[in-house]
């Protein structure tokens, strides 16, 4: 029990709940959120490349957050991870966890499909360049543009 004074020089009683109420509900919602302190292994080039960035947050995740960042870590790669992480960093108010960075790792544009090492079919090839054609369109083009020009200035004399 704990008061203040009162009028008659005794402490007049104040209500306290008790901890253990309190207690036991803390713990049921940490034991569903269940962070892991120690970073895996699969994550230690992404943390190695945060902390040379100047980055330095605590791993601290749950498992669905690591989950995330080993999708999106496997979507992009760890250089844009850290870029966007640094382009994020404010140094006034830096980033404490890792779990400030998932939303903007999950969000970054998928990256390009890498280019196969086999050789290109003949659908991919482009066609053989011809000069004659290619010259002769060109002609063709400039003569087209040349009659349209000649036809606005007769319709323009008319207006």
């Amino acid at each position: 029990m704990t008061g203040q004074r009162g009028r008659s020089g005794r402490r007049s009683p104040v209500f306290t709940p008790h901890l253990t109420s309190f207690g036991a509900a803390g713990g049921a919602v940490r034991s569903r959120l269940k962070r892991l302190r120690e970073l895996p292994d699969d994550l230690l080039p992404l943390s190695q490349e945060l902390l040379a960035r100047g980055l330095r947050a605590s791993f601290s995740l749950t498992a669905a957050e690591v989950a995330e960042v080993r999708e999106a870590l496997a979507r992009h790669g760890v250089a844009p991870l850290v870029r966007a992480a640094y382009a994020a960093h404010q140094p006034l108010r830096p980033a404490r966890w890792w779990s400030a960075w998932i939303g903007l790792w999950s969000g970054l544009p998928t990256r390009l499909p890498a280019r196969s090492a086999a050789p290109p079919s003949a659908a991919d090839t482009p066609p053989p360049r011809r000069p004659d054609v290619t010259a002769a369109g060109l002609t063709a083009c400039r003569a087209a543009l040349a009659a349209r020009r000649t036809l606005r200035k007769s319709t323009a004399g008319q207006a």
